[in-house]
């Protein structure tokens, strides 16, 4: 099975005088930080060669004046690592990419479109401040076999150096799952973890949520069990205002009970 990894960096980034080409590191070389992933709980360390191979690949040659690399917001995917049909449109094209001293350093002109004009305005404000890219993982030091996984030894993580990454597609993420790290992962949400908590919440509901009019004579209220489902049973009319709450809390954040 081929090997992906996400990782994300704070972004460090100039505009250009239009203000569409942004500049942003989507890696850092040299600069271990921990991780925990499929490969298990390690050190990971990039070498500064590692996107050599991907970089030569990609860029411009030919009869071909684009890269290769596509640019997608978080990956296409929603906060918690679900596909999302809106952020699977890119958002930009590649203008440049090179490996220097620090790290990949990518150079973006975003599209005029609405998704484009939204992010782009939110890395100017600082509301997103990560850039992350999708490689596979071609040689390691040390490599893992088939079955391995990378684990502490007498209290002390193991240091993996990346010798060789692919470069399917690079973006802005939101804030990394690991804020205290140069380079982290994009991790996914148990969404079936996500859905019984909802559920649980809504049966716990409490009664000073209720509405003013809570008294009065109230619809049935279509309840929601833990797996997902919709039931009807009846809640008592205080539960109303919470599950409305908690449902549209969840719905901005692409999850639907």
């Amino acid at each position: 099975m081929t090997a992906f990894i996400h990782r994300s960096v704070p972004v460090e980034l100039s505009v250009d005088e239009d203000g569409r080409e942004v500049t942003a590191y989507a890696a850092v070389f040299g600069v271990p930080a921990e991780v925990r992933d499929h490969e298990g709980h390690y050190l990971e360390n990039i070498d500064k060669g590692a996107f050599t191979r991907a970089i030569n690949r990609a860029k411009p040659q030919g009869g071909r004046d684009y890269w290769l690399t596509s640019v997608f917001y978080n990956h296409g995917m929603t906060l918690y690592g679900t596909p999302s049909e809106r952020f699977s449109a890119p958002i930009g094209m590649t203008r440049h990419i090179e490996a220097d001293s620090r790290g990949l350093l990518t150079v973006t002109r975003y599209s005029e479109t609405s998704l484009g004009d939204e992010i782009l305005q939110l890395v100017r404000d600082g509301a997103i401040k990560a850039q992350s890219f999708t490689g596979q993982i071609v040689r390691s030091d040390p490599n893992l076999r088939r079955g391995q996984t990378h684990r502490p030894t007498g209290g002390k993580l193991p240091t993996v150096t990346r010798l060789e990454l692919g470069l399917k597609e690079y973006g802005p993420t939101p804030v990394p799952v690991y804020s205290d790290a140069e380079i982290v992962g994009v991790r996914s949400v148990d969404l079936a973890a996500v859905r019984a908590l909802g559920a649980a919440l809504l049966s716990a509901a409490p009664e000073q949520d209720a509405p003013a009019s809570a008294g009065n004579d109230a619809a049935p209220n279509e309840a929601l069990v833990a797996d997902g489902s919709p039931s009807t049973e009846e809640r008592p009319a205080q539960q109303i205002p919470f599950k409305r709450s908690l449902e549209a809390a969840l719905m901005s954040r692409g999850i639907k009970l």
